[in-house]
C-alpha cells in the first residue's frame, strides 16, 4: 500500500508540473509583413530597432531566396556591406520570466569573413545596444565556423555540435533552460538535418533579475545576402522547485491522497 501511495504522489507531482509551466510567448512568423513594428505571435512585444546602420528585418520567404526554415516565412535580419555596418533587432516579452525554457531555431547565412559576433542573446531588456541586460549569448565569429561562441558569466566558450565541421547555412534548434534567481542556464543545441547536438551550462552574466527580451545581431559585411534568419522564437515559464514542493505539501497532496483513498475502498 505505501508503494502505490508513493508512486500515487510521484504521478501526482509530474501530472502538476505539466499542468504548471505555461507558454507565455510564441510566434512562428507564418503571417504579417515582417517589418520594424511587426508585432505577431503572442506574448511579445513589437518587432524593435534597437541600434545599427545600413541593415534591417524582413520576412525570408519564397520571395526573397526560399530561405524561410520552415512553412512560408521567418524572421530574417541583415547587414550593410560596408565596414562598420551592423544592425540589431529584438522583442520584449510582455512576461518576463525568472524560471522558464526559451526555444528557437537559426541559420547563419554569412560568409562570415574578418567579422566580429552575428547572433542571438537573452536580455533582461532590449536596452540601446546589444549586450544591454545580456544574460546570454551565442552564435558565430570569423574565428571559427565549426563551434558556436557561447558568452556567458564566466566568459566565452566554444561548443561543438557532434562532429559538425560546418555552422553556416544549416538549421539548428536551440534550447535553453534558465533560472535568473539561480543565475544557471543550460543550453542544448540540435542539427536539424542530423540530430546531432552539443551542450553547455553555467552562469548567467550580469546580475539578472528576469528574462525580458531577445534580440538578434547581424555584423557581416561580406556583401549582399549575408543574413541570420530564426524562426518557432517560444518563452515557456517553469515553476519554481520551491513553488511546486509547496503545492504538494498542500491541497494537491491531500487531493492525491483522497484520491488513493476513494480507489482503495
Amino acid at each position: 500500500m505505501i508503494r502505490k501511495i508513493t508512486l500515487g504522489i510521484a504521478s501526482l507531482g509530474v501530472m502538476t508540473i505539466g499542468a504548471y509551466a505555461q507558454v507565455v510567448a510564441t510566434d512562428n512568423y507564418e503571417t504579417g509583413t515582417i517589418a520594424y513594428g511587426y508585432n505577431g505571435g503572442s506574448g511579445y512585444g513589437a518587432l524593435t530597432y534597437v541600434t545599427g546602420a545600413n541593415g534591417g528585418v524582413f520576412g525570408a520567404n519564397a520571395s526573397s531566396g526560399g530561405r524561410q526554415l520552415d512553412g512560408t516565412q521567418s524572421l530574417g535580419e541583415y547587414s550593410g556591406s560596408a565596414a562598420g555596418n551592423s544592425q540589431v533587432a529584438g522583442r520584449s516579452i510582455t512576461s518576463p520570466v525568472t524560471n522558464g525554457i526559451f526555444n528557437l531555431d537559426a541559420r547563419w547565412d554569412i560568409t562570415n569573413t574578418g567579422d566580429t559576433f552575428t547572433g542571438i542573446n537573452l536580455a533582461s531588456s532590449l536596452g540601446t545596444a546589444f549586450g544591454t541586460g545580456e544574460l546570454l549569448s551565442f552564435g558565430l565569429t570569423s574565428a571559427s565556423n565549426s563551434q558556436f561562441l557561447i558568452t556567458d558569466g564566466s566568459g566565452t566558450h566554444d561548443l561543438s555540435v557532434g562532429t559538425d565541421t560546418e555552422l553556416r547555412g544549416g538549421i539548428f534548434n536551440f534550447n535553453i533552460a534558465f533560472n535568473t534567481t539561480a543565475d544557471t542556464y543550460a543550453l542544448t543545441v540540435t542539427d536539424k538535418s542530423d540530430g546531432q547536438t552539443g551542450t553547455i551550462s553555467g552562469a548567467l552574466e550580469g546580475t539578472p533579475g528576469s528574462f525580458g527580451a531577445f534580440k538578434l545581431q547581424n555584423v557581416d559585411t561580406d556583401g549582399g545576402n549575408q543574413n541570420l534568419i530564426c524562426d518557432n522564437t517560444v518563452v515557456t515559464a517553469v515553476p519554481e522547485p520551491g513553488t511546486i514542493l509547496s503545492f504538494l505539501s498542500g491541497s494537491s497532496l491531500l487531493g492525491g491522497l483522497m484520491f488513493i483513498r476513494r480507489r482503495r475502498a
